[in-house]
């Protein structure tokens, strides 16, 4: 049986192909080191009957052992090498990858795409039949051109001199053949000899059919809803290529999914694998944005035409076979960097980032007023809509007062009040510039009456309305923002995502002979999403996405945002890999969590192993605590301590519960300020780690330096 062994989405396309020629079905190894794929996948590839089995190989992470041997050979003499010899190869990747290939046939054909990742070395050392796969692109020369030994990859080259370890690019001696979509005739002779041309079309036309609808089940592209007569936009990774922010690509991009728009097209836009931006705030109700890892040739077989095939300049427009109109904004061939970044700049000058702020406002006062103006971005490609909130008072005296003209009378009151303060030195420049942004960067705002400051009452009756925003925020007006407008703006031009947040920091203001420390914070604490809307940067396609669903709460909510997990910008801090079950009401955590320690007792008290079960029901506890930042941690962590007193019976169990409970760190944590803890979030969450697995297998009570980890936490926040 042969077997083939690929790592990309194209790769994956040609086995397919080439499996469909066999008269066998072969065996299908994919590499999960470039693309991690999920066991669905995997799943759907084997579904399609195309292959015998489907086996997933060298996900991320798994070599870290090998890689951390590997790396002390660093600077090796030749003496030390010839030591070791293969012993490190061989310790290491044979048995694991004996493992995996424990279905493969070591004598019969084996077709390998890529020969620098570490699974080559099992291949060379067991199988006699290697084949090269050029992966259908006709790349063979640039594969070969290209030394591909590249951080520890390259640690191996002085073993591949001495022969400890294969020679790579195809040079290895059981390599029989090398198959490639076209003949090179720059190559060397070495290569002609064993070149075997088969062009991937001709592949695929031997089974046309079969070879389609295994890519549509596999890719699933039914649920895309790809109609005729749309424009497909493919994108392109302008930002990353140093021609552009991560901003002005944004905003380049969707000025020409509004002129696919304006034209009457539906948009199914593809986003270039190596977008950093979160593809996903493109989308709207007239855009359909394919995953960024969607190989856009299947497209190709998909049985629908394009009306329009645009693109910035990509050449990857001409892998579409099936767009009756293309067209490259920038369609220049012989061009340099200044050219293509000045046609960006051209193309973006005019256009707009909108970030609407929803501000409660609880009272009319210079302080309200200045913090409320301080939300203005400064800065050339913002627009900044304030949204003004209230629950009482007349709403044409909030409206007077907080009117634009009265900017001079209500700094000179603000000045007047901060004298000698640490604010009024904090922002003295801010408020002398402030007029300056108001006449420059002209803010709309609205004033809206709410029932309350409850932040789903607000969602329901002030923003769930709104549309035509690309961020949207809602804090409180208890502090300046000028900080957090240089710091979403600074994101921004970095990395674009569907949530962020920006935790406090301190500044340091000179004032006369001495200097002052002062912590700055854009109205709330901490880099955990917990499930609320407050005080964090949030793209409208997540909001719309959130209003289509109609699950207007805060589970609603999480649940969303727990969907795009792995879409969030991680380096703003938004944590987000919390089951949406974590944000049940108190009364639903309850019946869940003594429904869980019930199956608990039920299920091991036979074994009469009270540390282990103790340690299980700790765990839980530990789980359920999350649910505590949805009202009073303490009153929940209570509450749960009472619950354990009806559902535990026995005495001694009961005692192993608490014993484990007051020992750890999180049942402490229920006894201090939330907000203050959340401020040592780094701190606290390497502990979360360690201690929830040593609850997990009731080894709590061993943990070491409990002591001193208590302490560390009482002198970083004090105890309540």
């Amino acid at each position: 049986m042969k077997s083939l062994v690929a790592m990309t989405y194209y790769q994956l396309m040609h086995s397919i192909a080439l499996a469909l020629t066999f008269d066998e079905k072969p065996n299908l190894y994919f590499s999960m080191s470039y693309i991690n794929l999920s066991d669905e996948v995997l799943e759907r590839i084997e579904d399609t009957g195309v292959f015998n089995k489907v086996i997933g190989i060298t996900r991320r992470g798994e070599h870290v052992p090998f890689l951390r041997e590997l790396r002390k050979t660093i600077d090796m003499d030749e003496s030390e090498i010839d030591a070791l010899g293969s012993s490190l190869f061989d310790e290491y990747l044979i048995p694991h990858y004996a493992e995996l290939f424990t279905d493969a046939d070591p004598d019969d054909e084996i077709y390998v795409y890529n020969d620098f990742q570490w699974h080559y070395y099992y291949i060379c050392k067991h199988f006699e039949n290697i084949i090269g796969v050029e992966d259908g692109y006709g790349s063979l020369l640039q594969q070969v051109s290209i030394h591909r030994l590249r951080g520890d990859a390259a640690l191996i080259e002085p073993f591949v001199e001495k022969g400890y370890y294969p020679q790579p690019l195809y040079r290895y001696e059981k390599v029989k053949k090398i198959i490639s979509s076209i003949y090179i005739d720059e190559l060397d002779d070495y290569y002609k000899s064993k070149l075997e041309v088969r062009d991937f079309k001709d592949i695929v036309e031997e089974n046309p059919e079969k070879f389609r609808d295994a890519l549509l089940y596999i890719f699933d592209v039914g649920r895309f809803n790809i109609q005729d007569n749309s424009s497909l936009v493919i994108g392109q990774p302008l930002d990353r290529a140093k021609y552009c922010t991560y901003l002005q690509s944004y905003l380049l991009n969707k000025k020409i999914i509004n002129n696919e728009i304006e034209q009457g097209y539906h948009v199914i836009l593809k986003p270039h694998p190596a977008e950093k931006n979160n593809w996903m705030i493109y989308g709207n109700d007239n855009v359909t944005v394919l995953p960024k890892d969607f190989p856009i040739e299947v497209l190709n077989y998909q049985g629908k035409r394009f009306a329009r095939v645009v693109t910035f300049s990509s050449t990857g427009a001409s892998i579409i076979s099936c767009g009756d109109e293309y067209y490259r904004y920038f369609d220049k061939t012989d061009t340099t960097p200044e050219e293509v970044k000045a046609f960006i700049k051209s193309e973006t000058d005019n256009e707009k980032l909108t970030v609407d702020f929803y501000i409660k406002v609880r009272e009319m006062s210079p302080e309200t007023y200045i913090n409320i103006y301080s939300c203005i971005f400064n800065y050339k490609y913002f627009h900044t809509n304030l949204h003004l909130l209230i629950t009482d008072g007349n709403e044409e005296e909030y409206r007077a007062y907080y009117d634009q003209s009265h900017l001079a009378e209500r700094i000179h009151e603000y000045r007047a009040k901060k004298r000698g303060t640490k604010e009024r030195d904090l922002w003295h420049l801010e408020l002398n510039r402030i007029k300056l942004w108001l006449e420059r960067y002209k803010p709309t705002i609205d004033l809206t009456k709410v029932s309350s400051f409850d932040d789903w009452d607000i969602f329901r009756e002030a923003i769930a309305g709104h549309s035509d925003y690309d961020y949207m925020m809602l804090i409180e007006s208890k502090e300046p923002q000028f900080r957090l407008t240089e710091k979403i703006y600074d994101s921004l031009t970095r990395h674009m995502s569907v949530g962020m947040c920006f935790p406090c920091h301190s500044e340091k203001v000179t004032t006369r002979n001495r200097n002052k420390m002062v912590t700055v914070s854009p109205g709330f604490v901490g880099s955990d999403f917990r499930g609320d809307l407050c005080n964090k940067l949030w793209h409208r396609e997540l909001i719309m996405d959130f209003i289509r669903r109609g699950n207007i709460s805060e589970i609603g909510f999480a649940e969303t945002v727990y969907d795009y997990k792995g879409n969030v910008g991680r380096k703003q801090g938004v944590s987000l890999y919390i089951n949406p079950e974590t944000y049940l009401s108190i009364e639903e955590g309850r019946d869940h969590f003594a429904e869980k320690i019930l199956t608990l007792i039920n299920r091991y008290t036979d074994e009469d192993d009270f540390n282990f079960l103790a340690g299980q029901i700790a765990n839980v506890f530990y789980e359920y605590y999350d649910w505590s930042v949805i009202a009073d941690g303490r009153v929940f962590a209570y509450s749960v301590i009472d619950e354990l007193e009806d559902i535990i019976e026995d005495a001694s169990l009961k005692s192993e519960v608490y014993k484990k409970m007051m020992l750890s760190v999180l049942y402490e944590k229920s006894l201090l300020d939330n907000n203050k803890m959340i401020q040592e979030n780094n701190f606290y969450m390497g502990l979360k780690t360690s201690v929830d697995k040593a609850a997990k297998y009731g080894v709590l009570s061993g943990v070491d330096n409990l002591s001193r980890i208590r302490k560390k936490i009482k002198s970083v926040i004090g105890k309540k």
